[in-house]
């Protein structure tokens, strides 16, 4: 069997190491790139925002009854003092006779308390003159001994419980003439008759009418409802103009500040306008997400810049709060960008190889980023790089 020197098995590793070397330099990678240009970073907050009119508010049930007419519908042009809907006050009426009955109830109740007590101590006092006219006269016949001690004894206790009896019921009718029991039923009286005062202004909050001029968003309820006092009637405002509101997590408000510029899109409407932030309230609330986890957010007004007419009252668009933005920079999509010994690097393309190179980074946006140092206008670089890509690999730019 012939012999393999260790020269030749050498030899032939080194050709098959330089010619793996050879291949994979001359090997051409298919690859996209992104071309660094002048443009404008934009850093911001991505939420779905409401549109509201302005002014947009809901009229609201004053009595409880059945809704017995409704006057207009949605999208009705109204004026100040239209009538919208009516408002059957039978239950209100009902509830005043209740009242009434309660008072007049109250009333007789004193005054029969009041006159039994009277008539109890007219009946004690009778009963106690006619107790101390026997007792004087069998205190007379027992001093001449014609009574035994037994039936003046006897005459002396029944003396004794008429004069408790009468004190007793003196008592009673104190009760029913004091200050503080009276009191005590004109209060009653007085609360009711409170209340029936408001139930017979409320007589005239059977009409519903508007308090200003606009449109009518919504109708809440249907003719013959049975609605309680607070039910939500209509929903109106003023189309003329519209506002919007965002709800922003409680983490992301913060890099917020009102006049800072909103971007609102949607393809559905045919939208792209321009708002500012006009306010930003102080207090948080918890909301829970779509996945069901309690957030803490914070209403945010914005000013809708431009033509509106497109807009609907409580429709949903996609807002982008601008947290911060820098004009006419040198930029790159930013996903040309990855992070290598502790910076950051593109792969650019130059004579068709990749060359490595280290940019310095200013703003980052949510799609590309402001280039400081390390490139310049013009420099193709290569769209998220794959593992494929070394330096200097051959390219092949689709």
């Amino acid at each position: 069997m012939m012999k393999i020197s260790k020269k030749l098995i050498i030899g032939i590793l080194v050709v098959g190491i330089m010619g793996s070397v050879f291949f994979s330099m001359n090997k051409k990678v298919h690859v996209k790139v992104s071309k660094v240009r002048k443009g404008n970073v934009v850093k911001y907050i991505e939420e779905t925002g409401t549109i509201k009119a302005i002014e947009q508010e809901k009229i609201y049930s004053k009595i409880r009854g059945t809704l017995s007419k409704i006057y207009v519908k949605e999208g009705d042009l109204i004026d100040e003092s239209l009538l919208l809907a009516q408002i059957d006050t039978k239950d209100n009426s009902l509830t005043m006779k209740g009242i009434n009955e309660k008072i007049n109830l109250l009333k007789s109740q004193y005054e029969t308390n009041k006159k039994q007590a009277e008539l109890k101590v007219d009946k004690n006092k009778a009963n106690y003159d006619e107790a101390k006219r026997k007792l004087d006269s069998t205190k007379k016949l027992y001093e001449e001994r014609v009574v035994s001690l037994d039936e003046y004894k006897k005459t002396l206790n029944q003396y004794v419980i008429a004069e408790n009896l009468l004190e007793s019921s003196k008592e009673e009718l104190k009760k029913y003439i004091s200050q503080e029991v009276t009191n005590s039923y004109e209060s009653q009286i007085n609360e009711l008759k409170y209340e029936l005062e408001k139930l017979k202004n409320k007589e005239s909050d059977g009409n519903i009418y508007a308090d200003k001029k606009g449109k009518i968003l919504d109708v809440l309820v249907k003719e013959n409802e049975y609605v309680t006092e607070g039910t939500s009637l209509f929903e109106m405002g003023n189309t003329d103009k519209y506002h919007m509101e965002v709800d922003v997590l409680g983490e992301d408000v913060v890099k917020l500040q009102n006049g800072g510029e909103v971007l609102i899109e949607d393809e559905d409407l045919g939208v792209n306008l321009q708002g500012t932030i006009s306010k930003i309230y102080p207090k948080a609330f918890t909301k829970v997400s779509d996945l069901g986890i309690d957030q803490k957010r914070v209403k945010v007004d914005i000013h809708i810049n431009g033509d509106t007419s497109k807009l609907m009252a409580d429709y949903e668009v996609d807002v982008k709060l601008i947290e911060d933005m820098k004009e006419d920079v040198l930029i790159l999509s930013k996903n040309s960008v990855f992070k290598y010994k502790d910076g950051d690097y593109v792969f650019l393309v130059e004579d068709n190889r990749a060359k490595l190179r280290e940019v310095e980074l200013g703003l980052k946006g949510q799609d590309n980023v402001e280039i400081i140092k390390g490139l310049k206008v013009g420099d193709m670089v290569i769209l998220s790089p794959s593992d494929e890509i070394k330096e200097n690999i051959k390219v092949n730019v689709e």
